[in-house]
């Protein structure tokens, strides 16, 4: 019988120390910059009194064999309630070192009123992404987007302390280029891009537009509302400036598409200063934002010195108001092709809630499945 004892820390070393033994990463040369950022987040929540927070670390004999956080976020919520969060959860294969962990987090979660926990929920999501991987190991680590050891008996773990793996999620590469949909889009609608100055400019209207794409009959179960907002343009800051460098020295826009509206987008704006992955639907009339796609270029490329040609499609909003009218497809579209203007060719939608069925109407015929990921649940007694 393995004698554990579990402690709460805040020493960076020991925290490094401990992501260093039981972090797995499948790509070895991203693990120390995926630690760094780990532990630059955790000291700056630490310091914010705006979060609760504990990182819990196991030991057997002075040798760390486990590692946790709890986190109750200002803004996250799970169907539209406060819901405490476990995350970044590693341990040998040892039943005896998880329950105790997520004992620890249970208790912290109780003793601040709080009778539901989820997890994985790895914040900052840009960086772990929601959830513990069961199926696309195979596949490359894509920024945003949650990574785990496929030998890891954690599922089974949850499983027995009585955890109910209560959302799945999808991604999704997409193989069809041309959504058809947006052929049939207003004359009223007006699509453009903003550049880093003008997202930071128009944060509160995006914020408004989530709001009004993301509410209504079927509440999302994991949702960070605007801290998500601002780290999605935070990661467009982190982007080497060889990135936004247009690929096509004599750019001509009926190269790629005769759609006018595509064309006076691309035309109407500075290419290399605007960000190509968040696309702009307007009302013309009103000038109001009434769309939005917020996909994030695969940084993990970049810290590897690789060009980034991946492109992680965190978020397509389309304001409820304007459904059907073939905004979504618009955006990824102009998107897709948009994109490619700087060496993009690999597109994936993530965290596809498969019970949201707006989603799963609109993005499955598009492409097909090849990761799975499975937020595990818990009522607290």
């Amino acid at each position: 019988m393995l004698k554990i004892e579990i402690h709460e820390t805040k020493d960076n070393r020991e925290i490094r120390k401990a992501l260093e033994l039981l972090l797995h990463v499948s790509k070895i040369q991203l693990k120390e910059n995926i630690i760094n950022n780990l532990i630059e987040y955790f000291d700056r929540v630490i310091r914010d009194e705006k979060y609760k927070f504990k990182i819990f670390i196991a030991c057997t004999d002075d040798i760390i064999c486990g590692f946790v956080t709890s986190l109750i976020h200002p803004t996250y919520r799970s169907y539209g309630k406060i819901c405490g969060t476990f995350g970044w959860l590693n341990c040998i294969n040892s039943f005896e070192v998880c329950e105790k962990l997520l004992k620890y987090c249970e208790n912290f979660i109780k003793e601040n009123k709080i009778r539901k926990i989820r997890g994985n929920i790895n914040f900052p999501k840009g960086l772990g992404g929601l959830g513990i991987q069961v199926e696309g190991f195979n596949e490359e680590m894509l920024y945003g987007v949650s990574f785990s050891d496929h030998n890891s008996q954690i599922p089974l773990y949850l499983k027995k302390l009585g955890y109910k793996p209560e959302s799945e999620y999808i991604c999704m590469e997409v193989t069809q280029k041309t959504w058809k949909a947006s052929h049939k889009i207003s004359k009223n609608i007006r699509l453009d891009y903003f550049t880093l100055k003008e997202l930071w400019e128009k944060k509160e209207q995006l914020h408004d537009l989530i709001g009004k794409s993301f509410q209504g009959s079927f509440p999302m179960p994991d949702s960070s509302g605007r801290y998500r907002l601002e780290e999605i343009i935070k990661t467009y800051e982190k982007l080497p400036k060889s990135y936004f460098k247009i690929i096509e020295e004599d750019f001509d826009p009926k190269k790629y598409t005769n759609i006018k509206s595509y064309q006076d987008a691309w035309i109407g704006c500075d290419l290399e200063k605007c960000v190509l992955s968040v696309p702009i639907a307007f009302n013309r009339n009103t000038n109001k934002i009434i769309g939005a796609c917020l996909a994030i270029p695969n940084l993990f490329q970049s810290w590897i010195g690789q060009p980034i040609n991946q492109l992680n499609i965190d978020t397509v909003m389309v304001d409820k108001d304007y459904a059907g009218k073939g905004i979504f497809s618009a955006l990824n579209n102009i998107g897709q092709i948009g994109t490619s203007f700087n060496g993009i060719d690999y597109f994936e939608g993530t965290y596809i809630w498969n019970k949201n069925p707006d989603a799963v109407k609109a993005i499955f015929p598009h492409g097909k499945p090849i990761r799975k990921h499975i937020v595990f649940q818990k009522r607290i007694k």
